[in-house]
């Protein structure tokens, strides 16, 4: 199976890899980056046959520049979070053998 960081960056490379894993090379396959970072991939299946027009891949490409950023903004969300809560969670610790300590 492919991962995100096995994938290049360039859209014709995806979907040449994409190609030799067995996967369609009928639909659109955009990056989604991040600072230059691959973070996985768009692909756009149509449900029928469809020519897509530039507009449409414009649209296309900043809907998986969008993905990227809001995919980082919310792993560094994730990380935030969580180091807040360990944070939280030893003064409630150091807390709790305090009040123990007193009885």
């Amino acid at each position: 199976m492919l991962s995100p960081q096995d994938l290049p960056d360039n859209a014709n490379d995806i979907k040449d890899a994409l190609g030799e894993a067995g996967i369609s090379n009928r639909h659109i396959y955009l990056p989604i980056t991040h600072k230059k970072e691959s973070i996985g991939v768009l692909i756009i299946f149509p449900t029928k046959s469809y020519h897509y027009d530039d507009d449409d891949l414009d649209f296309f490409k900043m809907i998986s520049e969008e993905l990227g950023i809001t995919i980082k903004q919310a792993i560094k969300y994730e990380k935030l979070r969580s180091a807040t809560g360990e944070a939280a969670h030893k003064r409630g610790a150091k807390r709790k053998d305090a009040v123990m300590k007193l009885m």
